[in-house]
């Protein structure tokens, strides 16, 4: 969450007060052992959501750390910049399930 506050502040001015709920701290929370907190994993062992990103992984990967990433090339190209939505639209709504089943989970009010 933190990292997606950042990047929206830069890129768009746009400030997020209070953060509300962090999935990845509520994972650890829940369970702490390596490997299974990200969204990813948790979207197929909560929803049976599986590879929903895989046709996108590859352009979100960049060689090091001060390189970029290849997320432009999928925007040129309309077929693919479909695929790119679509990715993000499944992220937002698994984020979202995932974010109200751990707060029924931890007895979080919201």
């Amino acid at each position: 969450m933190k990292f997606e506050d950042h990047w929206k502040t830069i890129m768009y001015g746009i400030n997020t007060h209070p953060w509300e709920f962090d999935t990845m701290l509520a994972a650890h929370v829940l369970d702490n052992r390596p490997g299974i907190t990200s969204l990813k994993f948790q979207a197929y062992v909560r929803f049976g959501v599986l590879g929903y990103g895989d046709e996108i992984a590859p352009y979100l990967k960049s060689p090091d750390t001060y390189s970029v990433n290849k997320i432009k090339d999928v925007m040129r190209n309309e077929k693919s910049f479909e695929r790119l939505l679509t990715y993000c639209g499944m992220d937002s709504l698994l984020t979202y399930k995932l974010a109200h089943a751990q707060m029924r989970e931890l007895n979080y009010k919201w």
